[in-house]
């Protein structure tokens, strides 16, 4: 599938979403702020710049939306008919319509760290909520409505990758906390912190362990 754009400098895919059943991509350009979605079934791009015959993918700058030119992250709703949009500055998430192309109200951080929030990841839970994880602002989930509820406990540092498990309900996140890290599970069916390394002495739902920090990124579960 060709992704038509003139990509420059840092312009390269930087994160995907797929839908429940598969038949749904979205890829997005990092620096280019550029969003495509691809119809797995044709193998064909979803147009969303019909008027250009250079581009096939959606324009995130358009429209006066604010910290719009590098998205970080993108999610689909199970239908593959929303995506789910984050960026690595500002407060919010981006909600689009991929029939009509609409940039609907966009769902808004509870917290108070809002001025760089860098998303990490923005994942689609299986019972349809979305979770949002970024360096400062922790873990954020979203009703369907956008109403959103800070997760995150106050045990500071970067919150950066995350990716759930094969149950479809376990969220696994990385943190950083200057020259350590940890990875976190988090039951999103009862919103609690899950206790990953046996540990009831330390105060918290307890952490793997992890002796280094290195500002890692990505994170993925196996499937078996």
């Amino acid at each position: 599938v060709e992704l038509l754009g003139d990509f420059e400098g840092d312009a390269v895919p930087r994160n995907m979403g797929i839908s429940a059943d598969g038949s749904v991509v979205s890829i997005i350009i990092r620096d280019d702020g550029r969003l495509y979605v691809v119809d797995t079934e044709t193998m064909t791009v979803v147009d969303g710049d019909p008027a250009s015959t250079d581009w096939n993918g959606f324009d995130l700058e358009s429209g006066g939306l604010l910290n719009r030119n590098i998205p970080n992250a993108v999610a689909l709703s199970d239908d593959g008919a929303t995506a789910y949009v984050g960026y690595r500055s500002g407060s919010e998430v981006d909600v689009i319509d991929l029939a009509s192309w609409t940039v609907g109200t966009p769902w808004t951080h509870p917290g108070a760290s809002t001025t760089y929030l860098y998303t990490a990841e923005v994942l689609m839970a299986d019972d349809g909520r979305l979770h949002w994880t970024s360096q400062n602002g922790g873990l954020v989930t979203f009703d369907a409505s956008g109403t959103a509820t800070l997760q995150t406990p106050d045990i500071g540092g970067d919150w950066l990758g995350a990716h759930f498990g094969l149950d479809g309900t376990t969220l696994y996140l990385r943190q950083d906390v200057g020259s350590w890290g940890a990875i976190w599970g988090f039951d999103t069916l009862t919103d609690t912190w899950l206790d990953l390394d046996g540990d009831t002495t330390d105060g918290t739902a307890g952490p793997a362990p992890q002796s280094r920090g290195d500002d890692a990124h990505l994170l993925v579960t196996t499937p078996f």
